[in-house]
């Protein structure tokens, strides 16, 4: 049986009470515990800092408000400012038509574009004043100048403008009126642009503008009249024939020049246009169809020229190689002189046996006829027909020296009456009518009695003689046949269909538009009774270029100018116009033929004129 151990048990010892401390100890205790306490003791920092963190914060966010919308405003101010400097053309309404475009006139949706963090009345982008000025003074300065008024001179002159949009608060979200401060933030933004008109392309070539007074000194009276001039009803068919200076000087109204082109070179060739001594000239130049210039609206340079030169680099166009002097004459394979897709002219191919030769003019003596432009020229076996000058520039049925036709033509038929009957000699009849406006020497006519094949040989203002033995009665009706029907005779595509405007005698319509339904209906290619085509059978061997027929001029008011010019001045442009070649240089016609067609303005069509806008300050 096992032995139950056993140990000792010790005594417990016994611990007397402690006395429990009174109020003033438990305090002082306590007190002791909290002084040696080290929890939360970084929440005092915490919370000071998170004061200071949200309130930089909120700084931060009033000063991300305050800038956004300081770059709304300058937007805004840019927009508004590059609207109406695209408008600064240095025309007479220039001014006028900026101020509308800043201010959006009839619309509210410029006006009315609110900031997005604006408040109140002033929350909108709203322009608190506009000024245009001539020019910019160099370097940063705190003011521009003085503010051009809306006048006709300083609307021409004006380039730039400057916009200032009205202040426009935003409201703070850190109170800062609480320190003291105020509880909103106002900014204002400006801008300047400026306007710079090129065209490029074009022929470098001038002319004096044909609207402006002689002796006229006011340069905005000037570019209005212009303005005025072209805008009028009408005006776009007025013949207009140009007058050379040769560098002389002569700087009358209708007077024409030529110009250093701003940038580019006046490429020219080896070959080509050499003989005249010219070839890396503006003569080039006005025989090229594509001329890698271009010439700034400010400020042009004349440049000195043998005018006689440029109308034989001019004939180009017209599919015509030798002119005058015939240096042009082994361009006609150089695509570079390519002819335009239309050369109806009044010159009718040679013709051997039944073949016509385009490279060739009718020989003899008599050629060029004497009689030549416009209408029909020599016997009507070799007849061809160029586009009629006015009727103003008629007189006996040929040209006369007047520079500035009436705007009346004759495109159709024109039939009258005869008013008493027909006297003649052997050989010749001579019949009277009320009027014989719009005929000319070499137009065909028929009527009962007339003989076949029949044309006019001389015009009075009454009276008209053709070769022919025939014996006429008083009231005969005779029709005389006008530009459409012989270019366009009896058999070809083109007959009969005249283009609106063409059949009212005088015609309401302008060469310009004639040409181009030609083009546009395939009728250019119809054959007169002469041979002669505006398009299909041509001397130059290259494709033809469409346009080149048309030529944009630079305007110079050179009245208002006349004591600056001569052979190399740099001068401002009023304008540019698109002009159409009506009739080629050659034989009695001195000078380019034409229309002025339209002011040149961007976005056209005409792919010429070029606006640089862009913001300045």
């Amino acid at each position: 049986m096992a032995e139950r151990s056993s140990r000792s048990l010790e005594p417990i010892e016994k611990t007397a009470a402690k006395p429990r401390p009174g109020t003033a100890g438990r305090v002082a205790a306590a007190a002791s515990r909290f002084w040696q306490d080290e929890e939360g003791i970084i929440l005092p920092y915490v919370t000071v800092m998170i004061t200071v963190i949200v309130g930089v914060g909120v700084l931060a966010l009033d000063g991300a408000r305050f800038e956004s919308l300081q770059t709304q405003l300058q937007k805004g101010a840019d927009s508004l400012a590059l609207a109406g400097a695209a408008e600064l053309n240095q025309l007479p309404n220039s001014i006028t038509r900026a101020t509308a475009a800043i201010n959006h006139t009839g619309s509210t949706t410029l006006v009315s574009n609110s900031s997005f963090f604006g408040t109140g009345g002033s929350a909108s982008v709203t322009v608190s004043s506009i000024c245009f000025l001539s020019s910019l003074p160099a370097g940063a300065t705190a003011t521009l100048g003085t503010c051009l008024t809306n006048t006709t001179d300083n609307a021409v002159s004006a380039r730039f403008v400057q916009v200032i949009v009205s202040p426009v608060s935003v409201n703070t979200v850190l109170p800062a009126s609480f320190i003291g401060g105020a509880n909103s933030m106002s900014t204002q933004a400006q801008a300047v642009a400026g306007n710079n008109t090129t065209v490029c392309g074009a022929t470098p070539m001038f002319i004096c503008n044909p609207f402006e007074a002689v002796g006229n000194t006011d340069y905005g009276a000037a570019t209005q009249a212009l303005v005025t001039g072209m805008s009028a009803a009408g005006a776009d068919r007025v013949l207009h024939q140009l007058v050379g200076s040769n560098g002389a000087g002569s700087y009358a109204p209708g007077n024409f020049g030529y110009l250093q082109p701003s940038t580019g070179t006046l490429s020219g060739n080896a070959t080509c246009g050499s003989g005249q001594g010219n070839s890396n000239s503006v003569v080039q130049a006005m025989a090229l169809s594509t001329i890698n210039i271009c010439i700034n609206q400010n400020a042009v340079t004349t440049q000195t020229g043998n005018d006689s030169n440029v109308y034989e680099a001019m004939d180009v166009r017209f599919d015509l190689w030798k002119a005058n002097t015939g240096s042009f004459q082994s361009c006609k394979t150089d695509s570079n002189y390519a002819p335009d897709v239309n050369v109806r002219k009044g010159y009718p191919p040679k013709k051997t046996g039944s073949t016509y030769d385009a490279c060739a003019k009718p020989g003899g003596a008599s050629w060029p006829p004497t009689n030549w432009p416009p209408g029909t020229t020599g016997p009507s076996t070799t007849a061809g027909v160029g586009l009629p000058v006015d009727n103003n520039m008629l007189t006996s049925g040929v040209l006369n020296a007047t520079l500035i036709g009436n705007g009346n033509w004759t495109c159709g038929d024109i039939t009258s009456n005869t008013t008493a009957a027909a006297t003649h000699a052997s050989g010749a009849t001579t019949v009277a009518f009320a009027s014989t406006t719009g005929l000319w020497v070499g137009m065909a006519l028929a009527g009962t009695g007339v003989a076949s094949g029949a044309t006019i040989s001389s015009v009075t203002a009454t009276t008209v003689s053709y070769t022919g033995n025939d014996t006429l009665s008083s009231g005969t009706a005779i029709t005389f046949t006008g530009y459409w029907n012989t270019a366009h005779p009896s058999g070809t595509t083109g007959n009969g269909h005249l283009p609106t405007g063409c059949s009212a005698n005088p015609a309401t319509t302008s060469r310009y538009s004639v040409y181009q339904n030609e083009i546009a209906n395939s009728y250019s290619a119809n054959q007169s009774g002469s041979g002669e085509q505006g398009s299909g059978n041509m001397c130059s061997t290259t494709t033809p270029v469409a346009g080149r027929r048309a030529l944009h001029l630079a305007v110079v008011n050179c009245q208002a100018e006349l004591g600056n010019l001569n052979g190399h001045t740099t001068v401002p442009v009023a304008g540019y116009i698109k002009s159409f070649l009506a009739l080629p240089v050659d034989g009695v016609v001195s000078a380019p033929y034409v229309e002025f067609n339209s002011l040149d303005t961007p976005g056209n069509g005409n792919g010429f004129l070029y606006q640089s806008v862009q913001l300045y300050r």
